[in-house]
């Protein structure tokens, strides 16, 4: 869209994020370095004893643009909402003075902490052997390196795949050449509006 930008007093051009995250993606590349997308950080908003496990619609979007652009993506909203959620809604509270969407140093270091869980659960993994002692000491993230999916409406009934590799081949996300599952195309036969379909299939297994 076009627009007229307040604060800088110029004409320019407003894309959509995953515009914005596949320039990010492309300059990267251009500039000889691996791009990895990362999901957003967690806010302090709860409902029902549960913490927001990402704002909207963000999480779902950066997952999408990296399938589309065959890079990694690290889920790091469930990685540090595991973290956050069992330590209930009044000490998470604590650690974002500000807002719910800036926390103080405890919370930073708790996100920091659930991106190197993210980072060391992949397989490869492009960070295990620059670890510092705390960073060893980091629990790797079990499912990283599946890339599993979750929900991305769950007040919505869900669609569950489960399957070998001919149903999602590697983490879902062309990664690993041509070779393709059907339940990576499954749910674009559905209205996402009306329901969620969820590939958990893992190849392999067989």
């Amino acid at each position: 869209q076009e627009i007229d930008n307040v604060v800088t007093k110029q004409h320019e051009i407003v894309h959509t994020y995953g515009w914005y995250l596949r320039k990010m993606i492309d300059d990267t590349k251009a500039k000889g370095a691996i791009p990895i997308v990362l999901t957003t950080t967690v806010r302090s908003i709860w409902k029902d004893g549960k913490i927001e496990r990402g704002p909207g619609r963000y999480a779902q979007w950066a997952s999408e643009t990296a399938k589309g652009e065959r890079v990694t993506c690290v889920d790091v909203s469930n990685i540090a909402a595991d973290q956050l959620e069992p330590m209930g809604e009044e000490k998470v509270k604590a650690l974002y003075p500000r807002d719910h969407t800036h926390f103080n140093a405890v919370g930073a270091d708790i996100h920091a902490a659930a991106v190197v869980s993210g980072l060391k659960g992949l397989r490869p993994s492009p960070v295990r052997r620059f670890l510092s002692e705390k960073g060893q000491a980091v629990k790797p993230d079990a499912v990283s390196w599946l890339n599993l999916p979750r929900p991305a409406d769950p007040a919505l009934p869900t669609v569950f795949l489960i399957g070998d590799s001919t149903v999602r081949h590697g983490r879902g996300d062309g990664s690993e050449g041509e070779a393709w599952g059907w339940g990576e195309y499954f749910d674009d036969y559905f209205d996402p509006t009306k329901i969620n379909v969820v590939n958990r299939a893992v190849g392999g297994t067989g």
